[in-house]
């Protein structure tokens, strides 16, 4: 149950208590914990893409920061501890090949959370840095991850990335 769902649930009940400070201070209590969440890359690795196949990021990642979620750097995602509107955060820096073009994407349980992501081409083989953010409803346990798309089957060489999530 989502606040708003509870916040209906208090409004509609008639009972001779029902909108007592107790269950109102609950729901404010669900809004004002706070939550997030913050796992990075600083090192260089690179990654295998295959042509137009979205590879979720899998580096060293490093347990930044957590309050009440689950930086699980073990399965690359971070894990929603608490059900909640979060804004979600990806960064991802490196070096590509010519005339290439690259996607990042924010993915909830795996899923797309928004088909409009970033997309970008690298002329020259410069070095890139290629950010996206959206907002997204998580339930207990829904996770966060990091993937990336090559137009072309190639390795990429990765600098830094980056992945946050805040309520």
């Amino acid at each position: 149950m989502n606040l708003i769902q509870k916040a209906q649930q208090i409004k509609n009940e008639v009972q001779e208590n029902a909108n007592t400070a107790l269950r109102v201070g609950g729901l404010l209590e669900d809004i004002v914990t706070p939550a997030s969440g913050r796992i990075s890359y600083f090192n260089a690795t690179t990654v295998s893409l295959t042509a137009n196949t979205p590879k979720k990021l899998d580096v060293d990642w490093v347990n930044s920061r957590e309050v009440n979620v689950n930086c699980d750097t073990d399965n690359n995602q971070i894990v929603a501890l608490i059900a909640a509107e979060y804004l979600c955060y990806g960064m991802l820096t490196f070096t590509g090949t010519n005339n290439t073009k690259y996607e990042i994407q924010l993915r909830k349980n795996g899923n797309l959370i928004c088909t409009c992501n970033p997309q970008t081409e690298l002329p020259l083989g410069r070095g890139l840095n290629i950010t996206t953010t959206d907002v997204a409803d998580f339930e207990e346990g829904d996770n966060l991850s990091l993937w990336v798309v090559s137009s072309k089957t190639e390795t990429i060489n990765i600098q830094r990335a980056k992945l946050v999530i805040k309520k």
